[in-house]
């Protein structure tokens, strides 16, 4: 996502965030490409909430993921 620059929070070099809508939900997805567990705050750009046409709770969240691994949250419902 062009919100989420390599940071104290995103690396964007070994991370990757994105958003799936289906029906009324939508989906955070982080991807950690890295071997250790990471602390990660992503922004969601307002476009996306208008897009997905949901009320905007936050622009940052905040999702632990571990090595190698994927985390997922919900934003909507």
């Amino acid at each position: 996502m062009y919100v989420n620059p390599t940071s104290d929070c995103f690396d964007a070099d070994h991370m990757f965030a994105f958003l799936r809508g289906y029906d009324s939900s939508v989906m955070l997805v982080v991807v950690n490409f890295t071997s250790k567990a990471v602390d990660v705050t992503v922004n969601i750009p307002e476009a996306a909430f208008e897009y997905f046409e949901i009320n905007q709770s936050s622009t940052r969240y905040s999702v632990k993921v571990g090595p190698d691994s994927y985390s997922r949250l919900e934003v909507s419902v």
